[in-house]
């Protein structure tokens, strides 16, 4: 029987998306297995007929992501990367010839392994085995669901080969792009060490990374919380990471008040202050945003400038990251510009229909405060954007704004209505959920959550793929 009976390509930043159609005659429970890195019957795994059929269909295209649907279900959405992983056993990205060695000290002590370290797209990469054992640790294997395990005082770490996820000390955590050469498994020396404790260095005239144990930072300062200020913002002054002040201060969510007195943590005193990371350029093109990053630390981390991070995204200083968001790093990035403010002197019942991540992302932002018109109705009513990178997510401004949405609405529900956006100028065609759901931030407007508001393709944080609903609803408002 045919696993796939088709397939659709979506172009995005990193490459091609390609959605594969499994064939519906098959049942879930065919490949309930696969899913746990398990053999079928004809011995080849879903993976390995995932690699082949791209391998074979579109050798010569850059394919970034595979989405498995069946129907309008989706069952599976993971990096391609992640797939040959799964699938060859073996990831050579490079040819190993002309990947880069790096040097490996800790403790001031060069460590020698029968793997050598290398460059792997930009990131130093160790072979983890060894490097568990260098440091003191023991790494274990699961051949049957290929799973590498690390265990070193009461540290607990474990992920599945090819999987996006892993596991610390009994919570799920985002997982580093690993490969296999050599059998042997290859790990970024950062993204390992840190999980260690250790601190992390770059000396450019060795061409080393320079680990060492103890504590990466001290406390330096108190700082009085002030109105109007937030994690970010604190971290942004500072030059310290969200988590960073969090951890330190104990904190379990986001929220602080103003009064409130914390410390703040600082990269600044280190057990080798003659180390550092000296970069003479940017290291990547883009960059995926961790939890706790902040311009600043990306910029460090990657060796520009946050000027240019700003700069490069459209964005200001009072502007934050989101985790999961693809920020460009040494290139403006891809911008269209289908509007301009001030074409409009006031509010209409159509709009232009613009793309989300090409261009609504700069228009719309944090904190913006805008109008929205009812196709439908001509009803009008403000609102205010709280967030969001796949989407805008925006609250009523006021329960008088709220009032006027329940009313069009008729009851909360998931179900969108097509609206226009009106905002400097701009009026710009959109999709509107009304369903609150999630967190909020505006106190007193008789709602308790955010809504989810869809421009152009647009997509789900839940499915990482667009909506058809919302996208009928942005044509019927479109002009």
């Amino acid at each position: 029987m045919n696993i796939f009976i088709g397939h659709k390509l979506e172009l995005t930043k990193e490459g091609y998306s390609i959605i594969l159609e499994i064939n519906p005659s098959a049942t879930l429970a065919e490949f309930a297995s696969e899913f746990h890195y398990d053999k079928n019957e004809n011995n080849e795994s879903l993976y390995e007929a995932i690699h082949k059929y791209v391998k074979r269909n579109f050798s010569n295209l850059k394919i970034a992501k595979v989405k498995l649907v069946v129907g309008s279900l989706l069952l599976l959405s993971i990096p391609f990367a992640s797939v040959t992983a799964l699938g060859s056993n073996t990831i050579v990205q490079e040819n190993i010839n002309n990947l880069k060695r790096v040097n490996i000290t800790l403790d001031n002590k060069i460590q020698n392994y029968d793997q050598d370290p290398v460059i792997i797209n930009n990131r130093a990469y160790v072979p983890l085995g060894e490097f568990i054992k260098s440091a003191g640790g023991s790494i274990w294997w699961n051949g049957e669901s290929k799973t590498v395990g690390i265990n070193k005082d009461n540290l607990n770490f474990s992920f599945i080969m090819g999987a996006t996820r892993a596991r610390f000390n009994g919570k799920s955590i985002e997982m580093a792009p690993h490969y296999i050469i050599d059998g042997r498994v290859m790990v970024p020396v950062r993204f390992i060490s840190e999980i260690l404790g250790f601190n992390v260095g770059w000396d450019n005239k060795t061409r080393s990374v320079v680990l060492t144990r103890g504590t990466q930072g001290e406390a330096i300062e108190t700082y009085t919380v002030e109105g109007g200020d937030s994690l970010w913002k604190i971290g942004n002054k500072f030059n310290a990471a969200v988590d960073e002040i969090k951890n330190i201060n104990n904190l379990t969510s986001d929220r602080i008040e103003a009064g409130e007195k914390l410390l703040i943590p600082s990269d600044n005193i280190q057990p080798n202050a003659g180390i550092y990371y000296e970069e003479t350029g940017p290291k990547v093109d883009t960059y995926r945003v961790a939890a706790g990053d902040t311009v600043y630390s990306v910029a460090k981390k990657l060796g520009t400038s946050p000027d240019k991070v700003l700069k490069y995204n459209y964005m200001d200083q009072e502007q934050y990251l989101n985790a999961g968001q693809t920020i460009y790093i040494s290139t403006y990035a891809p911008r269209n510009y289908t509007i301009s403010p001030g074409e409009s002197l006031v509010p209409q019942r159509r709009g232009k229909v613009v793309d989300w991540f090409r261009e609504g992302q700069y228009l719309l932002k944090r904190g913006d405060i805008f109008i929205i018109t009812d196709v439908d109705t001509a009803m009008e009513f403000k609102v205010k954007m709280m967030g969001g990178y796949n989407h805008s997510d925006i609250e009523p401004l006021t329960a008088y704004d709220t009032t006027i949405m329940r009313y069009l609405f008729g009851t909360w529900t998931w179900k969108p209505r097509a609206v226009v956006v009106f905002k400097d100028g701009m009026n710009i065609a959109a999709s509107l959920a009304g369903m609150p759901h999630a967190h909020d931030t505006i106190p007193n407007n008789n709602v308790i959550g955010h809504f989810d508001l869809y421009l152009s393709n647009s997509i789900s944080h839940n499915t990482g793929m667009p909506s058809y609903r919302h996208q009928m609803m942005v044509y019927k408002a479109g002009k």
